[in-house]
């Protein structure tokens, strides 16, 4: 007799699952979560969304048109849900990808007409104008544009 067995008391049967199957050896169990692990987005599919998230919450109206990468590094690894060079990393991702626009170390996002628009009157103020990057803005505008028609 074990120690945590008494005379009244028997040894815990093994769990089973909603099949009457001992759990972990469950077919269908198994399947499931091979089915949720699938539809579950990957841990970088995540961070890249964390960080376009913050970029855009970064440059609502009430904000700047385009925030500086030291201010989307802080909110992501504030919250402890990232580290800075995985901030870094997906930031770089986003702009390659065409998701961000980036300008001296600043980032706006590009599926939002507003939001271009506020980034062009901002960039334009600028001396000297980088035309590169207006260029890029306007582009991405009337792509959006394009799209709503």
């Amino acid at each position: 007799m074990s120690s945590f067995q008494t005379p009244d008391r028997k040894a815990p049967s093994k769990a089973r699952c909603g099949h009457d199957n001992v759990l972990g050896e469950c077919e269908t169990c198994k399947e499931e979560a091979k089915r949720q692990a699938a539809n579950r987005p990957s841990e970088s599919k995540r961070q890249y969304e964390r960080v376009l998230s913050v970029v855009y919450h970064q440059t609502s109206p009430k904000q700047p048109p385009m925030v500086h990468r030291k201010h989307v590094n802080q909110t992501c690894c504030v919250s402890g849900s990232l580290d800075p060079a995985t901030v870094n990393s997906k930031l770089s991702v986003a702009v390659t990808n065409g998701d961000l626009i980036e300008h001296n170390g600043r980032y706006c996002v590009t599926d939002d007409l507003g939001r271009l628009r506020r980034a062009v009157k901002a960039v334009a103020k600028e001396v000297p104008v980088d035309q590169g990057t207006l260029g890029e803005l306007n582009t991405a505008i009337m792509q959006l544009e394009d799209n709503d028609e």
